[in-house]
């Protein structure tokens, strides 16, 4: 009997020394292990090869290539440029930070198509992500943070810029001369301006979490037919500002005051925008009770929300990469 205790005693002890070893290992590895890496040059389809990154793939839409894995600092040169492909493929899982200097990018992409940019860490670098004259691409759940610009989209259409985080920069996220992209659920704070707008038309920009721009939240400026729709903005001097621009839709936003130096929520020096849907839907304004009368805009267009709501869309965070980013700000 004592012998079956001692046995019983010994399998329970090694049960509990695994367990504790696999906490450890869980709690010290929440984030993928990166091999550090060169900067990676990738020129025309051919460019794509196991000495630039390349661990898997064939370039199909079935068999994309896959850059994946790799640590790349950028104190020198661009951490990732890849110019003038078509073939498929997906970087994914990629730390490129570092860079510090002026024209440095931490991934840049020109005249790409088919590319999936997802789940990489960016940061510290004149640009997270650039794309210049690029269409039909992903960028998802990167950490595009602590740089000058988030992500900075030129001369490009047809892209989708969805879960990202682009924090304290100059610029979060910035469109421009760009056209019919997808801006959604990304998380933008404590940036100068959060989203920028600057001669583009025709985009969707809906659902983000735009918190505390220390001068605005969401900036158009020469920017035409685009759609603003389902964000969450704190305003700390500007929520929405539009400089100049026509025919722009803004409804069914969400407008808190953060602190006492607020100018406005929205601000509209453009011609014939709407800041109500056709259909009755205006926007949530935390400093107007009076539901059944119109808001009025600041700015020399005169405007107004005809159709103000009074229930406010629900603030949410999200996770971003493989990780849950734990420096958000919250609100208070």
């Amino acid at each position: 009997m004592r012998k079956n205790r001692i046995l019983l005693f010994s399998i329970l002890f090694a049960t509990l020394v695994i367990i504790a070893s696999l906490s450890v290992i869980l709690i010290f590895n929440k984030g993928p292990a990166y091999l550090p890496h060169d900067p990676i040059r990738i020129e025309g389809n051919s460019g794509f090869s196991t000495s630039n990154g390349i661990i898997s793939g064939s370039g199909t839409a079935s068999d994309p290539y896959i850059i994946a894995g790799w640590e790349i600092n950028t104190t020198t040169a661009d951490g990732i440029r890849i110019e003038n492909t078509d073939a498929f493929f997906v970087l994914q899982n990629v730390s490129v930070k570092n860079g510090g200097r002026v024209g440095i990018y931490g991934i840049f992409l020109y005249n790409v198509v088919n590319a999936k940019i997802v789940y990489n860490d960016c940061t510290m670098s004149n640009y997270g992500i650039r794309l210049i004259s690029s269409s039909k691409n992903i960028l998802s759940n990167n950490n595009c943070s602590n740089n000058q610009y988030g992500i900075f989209v030129e001369s490009s259409s047809n892209n989708t810029i969805s879960n990202n985080n682009c924090s304290e920069a100059l610029y979060g996220i910035c469109l421009n001369e760009s056209e019919s992209n997808i801006v959604v659920d990304n998380l933008c704070s404590w940036n100068e301006c959060n989203i920028v707008l600057d001669s583009s038309r025709g985009n969707s920009i809906r659902m983000n979490d735009c918190l505390y721009g220390i001068d605005s939240n969401i900036y158009l400026n020469e920017s035409s037919d685009n759609r603003l729709s389902e964000n969450r903005i704190y305003t700390i001097r500007h929520g929405i500002y539009i400089s100049s621009g026509m025919n722009n839709t803004i409804w069914n936003n969400t407008f808190w005051t953060y602190g006492d130096g607020i100018l406005s929520h929205a601000y509209d020096n453009g011609t014939n925008n709407h800041w109500n849907s056709t259909d009755g839907y205006g926007n949530h304004w935390d400093d107007w009770t009076a539901v059944d009368l119109p808001y009025t805009i600041a700015g020399s267009a005169g405007a107004k929300d005809y159709h103000p709501l009074s229930r406010a869309i629900e603030l949410h965070y999200m996770s971003v990469g493989l990780n849950e980013y734990s420096n958000f700000k919250q609100v208070p």
